[in-house]
């Protein structure tokens, strides 16, 4: 695992003299992204004394991301409750500012970033920026600065980050380092796995499945690529786990799905065709519509509804669609449903 001893000193002396933090994840945030948060929460308690709360808006959809909750004591304050005047040090971890993505207001200046996402933000300013690309997952990040930083793991903690590299690698099978593995060993000795069995296996409601039935009974496959509408969501984080589902279907291998949720389009796109980066060819695809970003295999974009009618989430969603396509060199093909 790569020493980042003098990097975990140099967060440490920008949170020393502060008096309260605010930790923000993206909306939604799914378990890489508590995880971590939970960690740098951790991190300063234990080094600092410092309090410090996690929120971030959207709320948590997941059954899954609600039992992680509840099982390894993670307190989630809703965005709408926060008085950004009450915190002195704001933090972001699996997120940047001003990709769309998150709540964090675009007039502030957040002090400390932690993602392993590329470079997509407004950086300029932030007194401390750890990016790392070459990381399946920020809890990989800051479970090496516990580490550094001599931290005891608490179960509920280990816990917590391992089922984030787990979660966020695709059990290993997407983006995967050799720094996510030795986290993941490290942190495996302290977990409770019984928590981690009772997350994985949470019940789901009947919404999903009717939403999961709506997505396959929209699909349709243009050479290699699936395209699927899951319409109106209830739960926005179903339309990323819809897509990593659809990318197991036989004969595909790019992935590109459509939701609404608070008069927003969201957008998912995966993929393993080699030479497809979902994160540009998403970004190409929005454009100037809203904002997008993400991973080599795995990305995500939204579009803010103005009107909230039918024809303008088909304007853009039809405008996204052409974009991927000329992004991919699909031309002249016929939607062929898959049932």
């Amino acid at each position: 695992m790569k020493m980042k001893k003098k990097r975990v000193e140099e967060l440490l002396a920008i949170a020393r003299e502060k008096k309260r933090a605010l930790i923000m994840p993206h909306n939604y945030a799914d378990p890489d992204a508590m995880a971590a948060a939970l960690a740098i929460k951790t991190l300063f308690k234990k080094k600092l004394k410092l309090p410090s709360i996690i929120s971030f808006g959207g709320g948590v959809g997941r059954n899954e991301n609600r039992v992680m909750c509840e099982c390894l004591n993670i307190e989630i304050t809703p965005f709408k409750d926060i008085d950004m005047e009450d915190y002195d040090l704001y933090v972001l971890v699996d997120c940047q500012p001003s990709t769309g993505n998150n709540s964090f207001p675009e007039d502030l200046t957040a002090h400390i970033i932690i993602d392993h996402h590329p470079p997509e933000g407004v950086l300029e300013g932030v007194s401390f920026v750890e990016l790392r690309e070459d990381v399946g997952s920020s809890s990989t990040i800051v479970t090496e600065y516990l580490i550094d930083a001599g931290v005891r793991m608490d179960k509920n903690l280990a816990s917590a980050l391992l089922y984030g590299i787990k979660t966020d690698c695709l059990n290993f099978t997407r983006k995967t380092r050799e720094d996510d593995l030795k986290a993941y060993l490290y942190l495996f000795r302290f977990a409770d796995l019984e928590k981690i069995s009772l997350i994985e296996g949470a019940g789901l409601p009947k919404e999903y499945f009717k939403s999961l039935n709506g997505a396959v009974e929209d699909a349709g496959t243009y050479d290699d690529v699936l395209v699927s509408d899951l319409g109106d969501l209830s739960n926005p984080g179903a339309i990323g786990e819809f897509a990593d589902m659809f990318l197991r279907l036989e004969g595909v291998n790019t992935i590109l799905c459509f939701g609404v949720h608070d008069e927003t389009l969201l957008i998912s796109v995966r993929s393993l065709k080699p030479g497809v980066h979902a994160g540009k060819v998403i970004r190409y695809a929005v454009g100037k519509r809203g904002t997008a970003g993400g991973h080599e295999t795995m990305a995500g974009g939204q579009i803010r509804l103005l009107t909230e009618t039918k024809k303008e989430e088909d304007e853009h969603k039809k405008a996204v669609i052409g974009r991927v396509f000329n992004r991919l060199g699909i031309e002249g093909k016929r939607k062929r449903k898959i049932v």
